[in-house]
């Protein structure tokens, strides 16, 4: 008797919390219980707050909660999805609900949620399922933490804007007043300033070469990769349901087209590092290789890599080692986790499946170290030498763990990353025989332990020389 009279108080304060709308709806539909946030009587003070915050905000908005980011959105919000098949990823893993865009927005997410900072994303690529197809539209997305009742960061709060049509306008736009420009060019006095000026422009066309062709080629890909990952999602539902799992021959088949959107998706993001590869050489070529500097605790730089590396390879060991008080650097956070994952995944590549890739974070004095090793091959003294040259690609050692990546690369990665630790004023080492393995270093110059300071507002850029 005790449970009837409980059970409409329940569903009563069910409708209180999540209202009207159709959003609203589609939360009393779901059985709470199946979803990482649990049964609603379960729910946080805090989590009941943001949903019902959520719920009556006129702007488009999504919540990410707990260390899952289970993923929400509000009535504001939909239009902005389509009616394509997100209905089945409310309340979910954000990862499961959109893995054809997690990898770019996931990242970001995590972010602020391990460190609870905002951060701001503007005219950020999307690709999206509306209508039945797949969509390259373009937004804004501010995302802030939210803190639980202990004052600590239980979730993301992320404001949309859809900004597809100011950027394709201004796109246009750029395209009809590049002829007047080049024209404009040309009135300034030739006689004193005909070599800044022609240095100047080429620069300017070299860069907007380079974003020219980074868009014109990732645009495709980005397609390819939200279709292979669409497949997959379908595929997997489809091998779920119980009619075809009573058809073992269908199962196998099922399982062969899975195998092979597997091989395509890895072959999709091995050409997305390539273009990243030879744009980034591009711009170290050309003296354009732009810096974002600010404070940054090394360490914690390093964990979020490996942590990282350890979901995407997770028939890996990757171990870490570092120091307890934070190892404070100026530098470019984006681009030294770009250098760490080139040696970690270089690491994990040409070493067998069964052993582990060592990682630490050491100080002393005002030097901050990161070194990543490996058991690997290991390399002969020439090879040492030229690993770290341009386009260098080594002969007699051979890719050992194939789900990494297939093929010896493309010469360019070790290459990108000394140019990027020396512009921090750090310096790049091996130590290597062959038959021990590798251990890849890098050095930067380090502030001590000073605490970053979060409100310095945007850091300067700094250019290649």
């Amino acid at each position: 008797m005790k449970a009837e009279l409980l059970r409409p108080a329940a569903q009563s304060a069910e409708r209180m919390l999540f209202g009207s709308g159709e959003v609203g709806a589609l939360m009393r539909a779901i059985d709470w219980v199946a979803t990482p946030l649990g049964p609603v009587a379960s729910w946080p003070q805090s989590l009941r707050s943001t949903v019902t915050i959520l719920l009556a905000a006129p702007v488009p908005m999504l919540v990410w909660w707990g260390p899952e980011l289970a993923m929400l959105y509000n009535d504001a919000c939909r239009p902005l999805l389509g009616r394509g098949e997100h209905r089945h990823a409310f309340g979910q893993r954000g990862c499961d609900g959109w893995p054809e865009m997690w990898e770019v927005i996931g990242p970001a997410l995590k972010r602020v949620l391990m460190r609870g900072e905002a951060i701001r994303s503007d005219d950020q690529l999307l690709l999206l399922e509306r209508n039945g197809r797949l969509e390259e539209r373009y937004f804004t997305l501010a995302s802030s933490p939210i803190p639980d009742e202990r004052g600590e960061v239980a979730g993301v709060l992320t404001a949309v804007t859809e900004t597809t049509e100011r950027v394709l306008s201004e796109r246009r736009l750029h395209t009809r007043r590049e002829p007047a420009r080049g024209e404009a060019v040309h009135t300034v006095d030739e006689a004193a300033h005909t070599d800044e000026v022609a240095l100047r422009d080429a620069n300017r066309r070299l860069e907007e070469f380079l974003h020219l062709v980074g868009h014109e080629l990732r645009s495709p890909l980005t397609s390819l990769k939200g279709m292979t990952q669409l497949g997959q999602r379908r595929l997997a539902r489809l091998m779920g349901e119980g009619q075809v799992a009573a058809l073992p021959d269908v199962r196998t088949r099922l399982a062969v087209i899975g195998q092979t959107l597997d091989a395509v998706e890895m072959q999709i993001g091995r050409m997305n590092r390539l273009i990243t590869d030879l744009l980034d050489a591009a711009r170290v070529d050309g003296g354009h290789l732009d810096l974002r500097i600010s404070g940054h605790d090394l360490s914690r730089l390093v964990q979020e890599v490996v942590e990282a590396l350890r979901t995407a390879h997770p028939h890996r060991v990757i171990t870490l080692s570092r120091t307890d008080h934070p190892v404070v650097v100026q530098a470019d956070a984006d681009r030294i986790r770009q250098v760490l994952s080139q040696y970690i995944t270089n690491a994990l590549k040409y070493s067998a499946r069964d052993r582990p890739v060592a990682v630490s974070v050491e100080q002393s004095a005002h030097v901050a170290r990161v070194s990543v090793r490996d058991q690997g091959p290991g390399l002969t003294p020439d090879q040492q030498a030229r690993i770290w040259e341009r386009n260098a690609r080594i002969t007699g050692i051979k890719v050992q763990d194939e789900a990494i990546g297939a093929g010896g690369g493309s010469g360019l990665g070790l290459y990108i990353s000394r140019q990027i630790v020396e512009l921090h004023g750090g310096r790049v080492d091996v130590e290597s025989a062959p038959g021990q393995g590798s251990l890849f270093v890098f050095t930067l110059p380090s502030t001590g332990d000073v605490p970053v300071d979060r409100d310095a507002g945007d850091p300067p850029a700094l250019q290649a020389q």
